[in-house]
């Protein structure tokens, strides 16, 4: 009787302590429930959710598996059991356990909800919608749903659509944990960096210690040239996180763009030390060992950062420029090819970052001297960008080192359209004079001559 009343009474405890959040003293009040009574399903339920809480996911899974033994099917408990196996990626698995579920109550919502993000990260983006318009018959609103399709839809490249979706998560969930972040990344991606910052601000007001927005937001600061709320952003993640490398290499590469070598020496090492894979990391460091005339150095820094697997275009684009001016043309052809192939142009900002890489191989091309594929890839650039004034000047040149004069006065005509105004696009037209010129008296030479 005494062991009954015990474990009754840290079983109390542990509700208690799981409303107010302190999970880890919640666990441990049922353990010792459950070894005075292990026979209690629901004291083995609220077990998992409480190792949910943790994100203890493998073992929230076998406390849900012994309700199941001692209780018996239960779509709620399936749906758990669906979520988490989800969250460790076995997404078969986790539709297998939540139609199971829906076979039980063809009613129950998240059976179908959870569905949604299962087959959205097998890919199978039709049963992902398939499955939202079936929790719909059960539920007129979701928020979960909605942010689901979301997801399902921005990796088809639809990214107004996923808005709107996300949107209607935050419409019908204003306290939506991630709602404002995902906003904020879909109009980064379209390009859209002031209603990006709106809703990385709104987020971070919403959740402070949200330090994947403050990042996101740290980014978006040095890309709109705000450097000291860039550094104001940086600084704050690591007040939350002193170990959060991506914060130091920001904090190091924005050194580098001010010129604050020191700095950007120390941020950048710290950067490096704590996560030596890092995108961009080696690439600062490559850049700084370049400022100080450390060339070799600054050449084996880049071929450790061209190891790093998947490259984004921007980042493809930030270190083709450094590659290309260590004249280490070839590594940098090979990697904007891979990306450019790979981005499919959906959106302004997409069509952008091609017209960029296929400038930049374009001119990695053109002087490593193979000018008739610079040539194609500069003129592809221009259908994104048509008035991309350092690609016409590129053309211009080309085409003038190629004789053929009247291409390099089309395409220098509308480099000089371009403002601002640009010295070296000034010189190529005075070129492209003199060689006029010289064919001219080349002519006249000729004619002598023939007569």
């Amino acid at each position: 009787m005494n062991d009954w009343v015990d474990a009754e009474q840290h079983a109390e405890r542990a509700r208690a302590f799981f409303q107010s959040g302190q999970w880890d003293h919640a666990l441990t009040e049922l353990q010792r429930a459950l070894a005075l009574n292990p026979q209690q399903f629901e004291w083995h339920y609220g077990m998992g959710l409480t190792l949910d809480a943790l994100k203890r996911y493998d073992e929230a899974l076998a406390s849900y598996e012994l309700v199941l033994k001692l209780r018996g099917s239960d779509p709620e408990v399936l749906a758990h059991i669906g979520d988490d196996l989800i969250r460790l990626g076995r997404y078969e698995a986790a539709i297998e356990s939540l139609e199971r579920a829906s076979t039980l109550d063809p009613d129950y919502e998240p059976g179908y909800c959870s569905r949604i993000i299962a087959y959205t990260k097998l890919g199978d983006h039709e049963q992902a919608e398939a499955m939202f318009y079936l929790a719909r018959q059960t539920k007129d609103t979701c928020p979960r749903c909605f942010e689901h399709l979301g997801h399902s839809l921005l990796a088809r490249g639809q990214v107004d659509r996923a808005i709107w979706c996300w949107q209607q998560t935050l419409k019908h969930s204003p306290d939506h944990a991630t709602a404002r972040a995902l906003l904020a990344q879909a109009h980064y991606s379209r390009g859209q960096v002031e209603r990006a910052n709106l809703y990385f601000e709104q987020q971070i007001a919403h959740d402070p210690q949200d330090v994947p927005s403050r990042v996101g937001l740290a980014k978006l600061q040095i890309e709109l040239d705000r450097p000291e709320d860039a550094v104001r952003s940086l600084r704050r993640i690591m007040e939350i996180d002193p170990t959060h490398a991506e914060a130091h290499y920001l904090m190091g590469d924005l050194s580098i763009q001010c010129g604050h070598v020191e700095e950007a020496e120390a941020e950048l090492g710290m950067a490096a030390r704590l996560d030596p894979q890092l995108h961009g990391v080696h690439l600062g460091l490559a850049q700084l060992r370049g400022i100080q005339g450390r060339y070799a150095e600054a050449r084996d820094l880049l071929l450790i950062e061209l190891d790093k697997p998947d490259h984004s275009p921007r980042e493809a684009i930030a270190l083709s420029r450094t590659l290309m001016d260590l004249h280490i043309f070839d590594e940098a052809i090979a990697l904007l090819g891979r990306l450019i192939e790979e981005t499919q142009p959906a959106t302004p900002a997409d069509r952008t970052l091609v017209a960029t890489m296929l400038q930049h191989r374009g001119y990695a091309l053109l002087v490593s001297g193979r000018r008739e594929r610079g040539i194609v890839d500069c003129r592809r650039s221009l259908r994104y960008e048509p008035q991309h004034g350092a690609t016409l000047h590129n053309l211009a040149l080309a085409y003038l080192e190629a004789g053929d004069l009247l291409r390099a006065t089309i395409f220098h005509k509308r480099a000089l359209a371009v403002p601002p105004e640009d010295r070296q696009v000034r010189q190529v037209g005075h070129r492209i004079r003199r060689a006029k010129l010289a064919a001219w008296f080349q002519k006249c030479v000729d004619r002598v001559l023939r007569r």
